[in-house]
């Protein structure tokens, strides 16, 4: 069997029953957008598409069935800026998460590059440039990431600086054939389009790390990469009802916590050693635990420490476990998430050191 039908053994279900053509047309780069409840921030998401120094763009934006003002803002910005070698698609649906809206935008899609974008985030002026220049270097190049930041508040697309794209697509670092990590940017990359269709649809169930388990999927191809070491995508940092940070504290979060780690194990052991750099797993039973302690989900906390435990591959990361189990047990999940707050991922068992 080849890499893509071994990862096309892995794809999830999607709602929209169909999948992207691997037809495209040549040098169009289409932006997909999943965007809801998103009418004060989505314009200025949308303006650091418009500023790219790149032609032609198609910017795919799902609706995901929102409530507010979100699609009334993009019609009013499509009629103010489509044009100039941009055009915009405006697709909506009943809400159902944003990686069914990934989904739909890739489905509708007609680009050979795909660049994903949430709708709160912000994409250097030059990023596609870039990218597209340096992907045109190699066949072999499936995929062209950099440097991602986060920001609170506002950023100004002006204030960004301006690079030489000759200089930076010229220093880029091809690794083809390296290995990757699952726990790295989906949104920092470029990506061919056969490498999306390759890849498959993002999994709809998942509540938590979709772009984790996507990025298994597309370790297991062993894809070619390049790296242009600079800031090019900026992620938002904010709080919100709606917000993965917000759902981790309910007890409907650490079971959706616990339920993602598990998809995430299997879908961990389908792919070959050789292919992941590092998959982080553990750090994240580690987040979950914490998670679940600080809100004293009992349940979820006995089967954590059940997991890291049998995880444990050596003494030090069994008696790390031990001791939070041992605290757990005297003081309550609060007080136990407490003393444990000063330790670090990699103390609490992610390193063997």
């Amino acid at each position: 069997m080849t890499l893509e039908q071994d990862v096309r053994d892995l794809w999830p279900e999607t709602m929209h029953d169909e999948w992207m053509d691997p037809a495209f047309e040549e040098g169009l780069v289409s932006v997909i957008v999943p965007t809801y409840n998103r009418a004060d921030l989505l314009p200025q998401t949308l303006e650091s598409v418009r500023k790219q120094t790149y032609r032609p763009i198609e910017l795919v934006v799902v609706d995901d069935g929102s409530t507010d003002e979100t699609l009334a803002v993009l019609h009013r910005w499509k009629e103010a800026h489509e044009g100039n070698g941009l055009s915009v698609r405006i697709l909506t649906q009943e809400n159902s998460g944003a990686p069914a809206a990934r989904n739909r935008g890739l489905v509708e899609s007609r680009g050979e590059y795909i660049q994903y974008l949430d709708s709160d985030d912000l994409l250097h002026p030059q990023k596609v440039e870039i990218h597209v220049d340096t992907m045109c270097t190699s066949e072999a190049v499936d995929y062209v990431a950099s440097p991602f930041e986060h920001f609170e508040g506002s950023h100004s697309i002006s204030d960004m600086p301006v690079y030489d794209v000759a200089s930076h697509v010229g220093t880029a670092r091809l690794l083809v054939g390296e290995p990757m990590s699952v726990f790295t940017s989906v949104w920092k990359a470029l990506f061919r389009r056969r490498l999306c269709h390759n890849i498959g649809p993002w999994c709809e169930g998942l509540q938590l790390w979709q772009d984790v388990e996507y990025n298994i999927r597309l370790s297991a191809l062993c894809p070619g990469r390049a790296e242009v070491d600079i800031l090019l995508y900026f992620m938002r940092e904010h709080s919100g009802v709606h917000r993965i940070k917000a759902l981790k504290q309910t007890s409907d979060g650490t079971r959706a916590l616990v339920n993602s780690l598990d998809v995430l194990e299997r879908s961990l052991s389908s792919v070959p050693s050789e292919c992941i750099s590092e998959n982080g797993l553990r750090a994240r039973y580690l987040q979950a635990l914490h998670v679940s302690l600080r809100a004293e989900h009992d349940d979820h906390v006995h089967v954590l420490l059940d997991k890291l435990s049998v995880s444990s591959s050596t003494w030090k990361q069994h008696a790390k476990i031990l001791a939070i189990r041992t605290l757990y047990r005297l003081f309550g999940g609060r007080l136990s998430s407490r003393l444990i707050e000063g330790y670090s991922t990699a103390r609490l068992g992610e390193t063997s050191a």
